[in-house]
């Protein structure tokens, strides 16, 4: 990953940091995903794992909101070793887009 990284020049990667938005506070062990019973666990750690496992650097951005008033995100995986340029690049990144308005109450 580092090796291709470099060699096609890229900076970060940007992903979804989980595949589902949040599901209802419960006893949830399972959630639907693409119609078929995925386990919860899986399903909101799957993408982060990534970073936690290749020791890379990654930030989790703010996106916007779903239809149903819930948060969503956007993770950037940037290079390793280069924890300041992401979070430089997170920074500008916040700069264009503002401050997202909160959730509904």
């Amino acid at each position: 990953m580092r090796e291709y990284m470099t060699t096609h020049r890229i900076d970060a990667l940007a992903f979804p940091p989980v595949l589902t938005p949040a599901p209802p506070l419960g006893d949830n062990s399972e959630i639907a995903l693409r119609g078929r019973a995925a386990p919860l666990r899986w399903v909101m750690a799957r993408n982060t794992a990534l970073s936690s496992c290749t020791a890379f650097p990654s930030l989790t951005l703010p996106a916007g909101l779903t239809e149903a008033g819930l948060p969503v995100g956007v993770e950037f995986l940037g290079r390793h070793g280069d924890d300041r340029a992401l979070l430089a690049a997170g920074l500008a990144i916040e700069g264009q887009c503002g401050r997202l308005a909160p959730p509904a109450s």
